[in-house]
């Protein structure tokens, strides 16, 4: 007698769903080999099958494909032992293989649903106030009465369907008759009555109640509010609104919901001035003496990049200002001339389409003109490079060297002064 221990099963692919009944299988075999590996590893075990050509497949010599030998290979190594088992035999596999039994839904209890006394919501509704004054103020409705089950029933007729007028002692009884859901409700009893107020969300009553909380609420974040985070300061006020004695029920809200008070703050703290002191006292104190020695320490200035500034900024009366917008790659990377109106040790004043423009000096470059009116920089005194005269630099300054504007002494390679002294004669 065979007993199941285990169950595996799982959905071929697409591709293997195409395989041969041979590959699908020794692919089932290969699977749950796979699957029940910690069961079957160091156990002789054999397995049974109802396709009978795999129970030579390990000793046949017909050319397998790469797939086949490669789960063929897996399958030696476990076991060797793969018997055939006729399918009306194999009675386990078979029953655990199929789906399951789709269950019959079983109903609990029914209670019958009472139908409507149309006669006594005729009675009511010639009694109700509410739909009198509909009969005078109809508004959108069409109003007629309509005989419905014997029973003469105002109702409106405005749809292709006479909707009765629902008066408010019977809105739980029509309520009850069946409740889905708040939606599927509502359009239910929208399409066979007339109920006014169905969609209203609450009564004033309650509408009234919480809107006295928030009151409530408001004035005590007021109370305590400094600043724009009222949500930091939302639960010590909850706090404080759920311990607070209630004179109509004699008790506190969290009293009557959890069963004792709550833990105010002023609980963890002791009650008389003897207790007060405490050793975290001590602690504080010294604590904030010894901070009341520190020295504040100078800040630290990460950027020490030393900007490049031209030596002749300071005193050229024109200058041009560096375009840092987007620009084109034929666009000139500086705008100018501009005249200097005013000079300080980080900006400049500048003339600019007759308006008077401030441009920091690190967007600034000085301008060399040849207008008699505006004369070259003037070149500091500690900043100007030894000159010699003409007459002693013919004297001491050889062929192979020359002399720059600012006075930088440039020597030419070895190789080029026989060059230049060829030249020269």
């Amino acid at each position: 007698m065979w007993r199941p221990i285990a169950f595996f099963s799982r959905k071929l692919t697409s591709t293997q769903s195409r395989h041969s009944t041979f590959d699908r299988e020794l692919l089932a075999i290969y699977s749950a080999i796979q699957h029940f590996r910690f069961f079957l590893e160091g156990r002789p075990f054999s397995v049974l099958t109802d396709h009978k050509p795999l129970t030579y497949a390990l000793t046949s010599k017909t050319a397998r494909s790469p797939r086949q030998e490669r789960q063929l290979t897996y399958i030696a190594e476990f076991t060797t032992a793969i018997r055939y088992i006729s399918g009306t035999d194999n009675v386990v596999p078979d029953v655990l293989s199929r789906g399951p039994c789709a269950e019959q839904p079983m109903v609990a209890s029914a209670s019958p649903i009472p139908p409507i006394d149309l006669a006594r919501m005729a009675e009511e509704q010639l009694r109700d106030p509410k739909v009198a004054e509909l009969r005078k103020q109809p508004g959108a409705l069409k109003l007629k009465e309509v005989n419905l089950g014997g029973c003469i029933l105002l109702c409106d007729v405005s749809t292709s369907r006479p909707c009765p007028i629902v008066p408010p002692l019977w809105t739980k009884t029509i309520h009850n008759l069946s409740h889905p859901g708040h939606k599927p409700t509502t359009r239910a009893i929208s399409a066979r009555y007339v109920w006014p107020g169905l969609k209203r969300e609450v009564k004033n009553m309650s509408n009234g109640m919480v809107e006295r909380f928030h009151r409530s609420l408001k004035a005590a974040l007021k109370a305590r509010l400094l600043g724009p985070g009222w949500m930091d300061e939302l639960p010590i006020v909850l706090l404080g609104i759920r311990s607070t004695w209630k004179e109509d029920l004699d008790a506190a809200p969290a009293l009557l919901t959890y069963g004792t008070n709550l833990r105010i703050p002023g609980d963890f703290f002791p009650s008389n001035s003897a207790e007060r002191i405490s050793p975290g006292s001590t602690f504080v104190r010294d604590l904030q003496e010894n901070f009341r020695k520190l020295s504040p320490l100078s800040p630290v200035h990460h950027d020490t990049t030393k900007k490049y500034l031209p030596r002749d900024l300071m005193s050229a009366e024109q200058v041009y200002v560096r375009h840092d917008a987007h620009r084109g790659p034929l666009v000139r990377p500086y705008d100018g001339l501009f005249k200097v109106l005013h000079r300080s040790d980080k900006h400049f004043d500048i003339l600019r389409n007759n308006k008077s423009i401030r441009v920091s000096i690190d967007r600034l470059k000085p301008a060399y003109s040849a207008d008699p009116k505006f004369p070259p920089p003037a070149v500091h005194p500690h900043d100007q490079a030894p000159r010699v005269d003409d007459n002693s630099r013919s004297e001491t300054v050889s062929d192979s060297q020359s002399n720059t504007r600012s006075g930088r002494i440039i020597k030419r390679p070895i190789r080029y002064r026989t060059i230049l002294s060829a030249r020269s004669f």
